[in-house]
């Protein structure tokens, strides 16, 4: 029941007669001054959260008159809404009362005795009855670890921790399970078996082993909570297998050339081959390159040769480092909605920057082609600067589409992105845009608002020559609002507005909209009502025709989609329904078909260690110009198999089944296999092979097309290896400097940038990156306890995390008066040498804990302002020293508010203190 429906019923308690919810209380009365109570309670039951209607019954034998009182006194933590009082001459004449009793969010499951009722009458003992809730089970087990993929060298292992956070309202007993890839093993130090507390946590913790001959790569293990053994929920654990030390520091780019060749059974082929050059080039260079030489103008074969990874492609190299990338060949950039979008060709790519500003440049020549004409420049370069709160930017282009396109924008631009302040943005532009057949002045504002619960964005667009010079339309409005309403629920919705014109089409108008509610069910189920509307309109230009014609569209539809995931099975479906209308306008004649549409759509898949199947449907209906109804649908199972191996260098299959209708007379059924093999660490062979109906040749020849691939890859040095080695140990004594004894830890992560590195067996790497970034060390890599102690240096200390407790104690006030004052408001807070804040939690009434504090030396902070009683610490604080050797803690006292005295004054305007 909501709050102002309770009010609403509080305001007439003493008048409402409603049928009894809970069992009523009856008493014997012999004689006025003594009474015997026969039953002593009244039973409801309700949720957490929630409040609840109770029927009192009044004694029959209760003496009506003289002064006596009819009232509710509410248990620790749960409240009455509305009156909670009566007096027996207002209830003259009634034999029950109404009490609203809420019940708080962390009331336990079970019975638990809410409220009292007292029944006094002078003259009579007091008569007490217990209302009793019975408090609605409420389940809730959640699972939070680290997202970040474990990292581990073959043959090494790995501790990764979890936490079991029970935010239900009774004691979760559960088991763990964790499944590995076999030849694994995975160990569950903390035990399989846990017993969670409402509003508690439970750490646990697994070691995991992995055998020496794993190649590099991704592997997922996977976490099992169950319940008597029905499992809860399922959780996958990444795991990426990593290059040993020795290869890290002089592995540089791979190298891959592979022949890809096609073909059927009429004889024709079709052949490509390609070379690719990927990874570090030298210190915080990488490259990328490609290249290719072949063709093929056989559709079957360009399909399936781009399956096995060979397309025709322009030969591009591309340089990137910490301060920007610099690409040769196939290039493209966009510089903004005014100044020009999606500028493509061959030439130069340039994106730089540095803290403050960002700069992009493109130098090319467009595609040529038979339509599009010979090859014109494409110039344009952007700037962006910081100055304070705001970032100034600028935009010059200068494209041109092929000379046959008629396609072309010469523009300069100004505009500025403000923050406003409340997590919102307001960005607004404006060009001087020259183009094909005119020029004018283009302008953009967009104002977006982006938080952790909500998103919401409009922008507005003019771009005078739209798409014929480089821009999406000449007019368009575009809003969007995603909003997390609840824990469970959150919506989403966007409308759009276009308009454009082309050599072709001297009218282009798009609109609609989209809303999408969605509802978490469960932590893997959500469920979401979808609803949309589209309208589409084309009027073709004078010239291409001989009369004016044009055509639209136009679909709304409303749907249901069900999303969810029961551990390595994934489910989704989706259903909804319509009405889609096509228009046709030519010779000056109109006709308009309107006709019901039903989509429906289907997906499921399960994926294993080394086995994945996944199986898609889609049908829709609607009815053609004849009236007659038509069902396209297609319906397809693809599964992947590794043989042998691992996944990323064992011997894998695939198959594909397809079956396609409602496009010819008969069924299109269409199968596709292939298989992996490697032969030896760097040359691999890919077979496939596919039918495909609907690339039959010619009349009478085989469906059947088949290609294959052999590749060869290898590894070559830098050109200049990575500059900085260290060693992560254990620092046992706690004094920051590795002394002797003092042991390496292996399977450390340590980065710089995009760079990574795993320590070996003596806590010893080898790590490139850009020198001038800090080594970070990936504290998720460490075993459960693990903290880094030192900062600045290449070699890590690494050392006990341990507890550290603030014993708090309230003075009294005066030695008649004691001080009782719940210090659950308190917030402390712990901060170190470097300025890294630990905030404690209250573990205990008078007790704050801080959890996995590394030795050293901390300033304490309180925040008082959450108590009910106002309370002053004792300055200065203590100094909180934690050392690697055992628990610490201080002990701080809080004073509270002294009492201020006013002696009487005969002139009230002159008080004396």
């Amino acid at each position: 029941m909501t709050l102002s429906r309770g009010l609403a019923v509080a305001s007439f308690l003493p008048l409402l007669s409603l049928p009894p919810v809970a069992e009523p209380s009856r008493y014997w009365f012999d004689d006025p001054k003594t009474a015997v109570e026969v039953t002593t309670r009244i039973l409801a039951t309700g949720a957490p959260s929630t409040y609840q209607v109770v029927t009192i019954s009044i004694p029959d034998g209760l003496p009506r008159r003289g002064e006596g009182r009819v009232e509710i006194f509410p248990r620790k933590g749960f409240n009455i809404l509305g009156t909670h009082a009566w007096s027996l001459p207002a209830l003259d004449g009634k034999n029950k009362v109404i009490g609203i009793i809420g019940i708080p969010a962390s009331a336990r499951a079970g019975l638990v005795t809410a409220a009292d009722v007292n029944f006094s009458v002078a003259g009579a003992p007091m008569i007490t009855v217990a209302i009793e809730i019975d408090v609605s089970l409420i389940r809730e087990l959640a699972v939070r670890m680290q997202s970040a993929p474990l990292r581990v060298r073959a043959g090494g292992q790995v501790t990764f921790s979890y936490e079991l956070v029970n935010t239900g309202n009774s004691t979760e007993s559960i088991e763990t399970s964790v499944a590995a890839p076999k030849g694994w093993k995975a160990n569950q130090r903390s035990g399989s078996h846990a017993s969670v507390d409402p509003d508690q946590s439970a750490q646990r913790q697994v070691v995991v082993s992995v055998p020496p001959g794993v190649s590099t790569g991704s592997f997922f293990l996977q976490l099992d909570v169950l319940d008597k053994g029905v499992i809860r929920s399922s959780i996958p654990v990444a795991m990426e297998i990593v290059d040993g030390l020795s290869r890290q520091a002089s592995a540089g780019p791979e190298i891959t050339i592979a022949v890809g060749r096609a073909g059927n059974a009429t004889g024709r082929t079709s052949t490509i081959t390609t070379a690719t050059v990927r990874g570090p080039l030298f210190d915080s260079v990488r490259v990328d390159a490609r290249f290719s030489v072949g063709e093929s103008d056989v559709s079957a074969h360009n399909q399936l040769l781009s399956r096995i990874g060979s397309y025709k492609m322009l030969p591009s190299l591309a340089l990137t480092a910490p301060i920007g990338r610099v690409a040769f060949g196939a290039a493209g950039n966009s510089f903004s909605d005014l100044t020009g979008l999606y500028a493509y060709g061959r030439g130069v790519e340039l994106d730089a920057h540095r803290p403050g500003w960002h700069l992009i440049g493109l130098g090319a020549m467009s595609n040529s082609s038979a339509s599009a004409g010979k090859s014109q420049p494409l110039l344009g370069i952007r700037g962006d600067v910081d100055v304070g709160p705001v970032r100034m930017m600028s935009s010059f282009s200068h494209l041109r589409g092929g000379e046959q396109s008629g396609r072309q924008l010469d523009a300069t631009s100004f505009g500025a992105t403000v923050s406003a302040g409340f997590a919102t943005t307001v960005e607004g532009e404006v060009a001087r845009r020259s183009f094909a057949g005119g020029n004018g002045t283009g302008w953009s504002t967009e104002i977006a608002r982006v938080d952790s619960r909500n998103n919401a964005r409009v922008r507005i667009t003019h771009a005078p020559g739209g798409s014929e010079a480089f821009a999406r339309a000449v007019d368009e409005v575009i809003a969007g609002i995603s909003q997390i309403v609840t824990k469970r629920l959150s919506f989403s919705g966007s409308a759009w507005r276009l308009s454009d014109a082309t050599a072709v089409f001297s009218r282009l108008r798009s609109s609609g909209w989209a809303i999408r509610p969605e509802y978490r069910v469960h932590s893997s189920t959500t469920v979401a009502i979808e609803a949309h509307a589209t309208v589409a309109g084309a009027m073709i230009a004078a010239g291409h025709v001989s009369a004016p014609s044009g055509y639209g569209s136009a679909e709304r539809q409303v749907g249901v989609n069900v999303n969810t995931n029961v551990g390595q099975l994934y489910a989704s479906g989706s259903v909804a329904g319509g009405y889609a209308t096509r228009t046709v306008a030519a010779n000056r004649s109109l006709s308009e078909q309107k006709s019901p549409k039903i989509t429906w759509n289907t997906m499921g898949s399960w994926r294993g260690a080394q086995t994945t199947i996944e199986l898609q449907g889609r049908m829709e209906e609607t009815r053609d110009a004849g009236g007659a109804v038509t069902r396209p649908s297609q319906i397809s199972i693809r599964g992947s198999r590794i043989l042998s191996g691992s996944q990323s260098r064992g011997v894998s299959a695939d198959l594909e089944l397809q079956q396609i209708r409602g496009f010819s007379a008969r069924p299109v059924n269409i199968v596709r296999a292939g298989i992996t093999v490697p032969v030896a660490g760097t040359l691999a062979i890919k077979l496939l092979a596919e039918r495909n109906p609907l690339f039959t040749a010619s009349p009478g020849s085989s469906p059947w097309t088949y290609a294959f691939r052999v590749e060869h890859s290898t590894r070559v040095p830098m050109m200049r290896p990575p500059g900085t080695s260290g060693v992560v140990y254990r620092d046992l004594n706690g004094n920051q400097r590795r002394d002797e004894g003092e042991p390496g830890l292996d399977g450390a992560v340590v980065k710089r940038g995009p760079e990574m590195a795993i320590t070996d067996a003596n806590g010893r790497y080898h790590l490139g990156g850009d020198g001038r970034l800090p080594i970070v060390l990936d504290e998720g890599s460490l075993p459960l306890g693990i903290a880094r102690q030192t900062v600045g240096s290449p070699n890590i200390g690494v050392g006990s995390s341990l507890n550290a407790d603030i014993r708090f104690f309230v003075a009294a006030r005066s030695d008649l008066e004691a001080i009782d004052v719940d210090l659950s408001g308190i917030r402390a807070v712990a901060r170190d040498s470097a300025g890294r804040e630990w905030v404690a939690r209250m573990t205990g009434a008078t007790v704050a804990s801080f959890d996995a504090l590394p030795p050293g030396t901390y300033t304490l902070e309180l925040d008082l302002s959450g108590l009910s009683e106002p309370l002053v610490p004792r300055v200065p604080l203590p100094v909180l020293h934690v050392t690697p050797f055992e628990p610490s803690y201080v002990t701080v006292v809080l004073d509270p508010r002294p009492l201020r005295m006013w002696k009487a004054s005969s002139s009230p305007q002159n008080p004396t203190r």
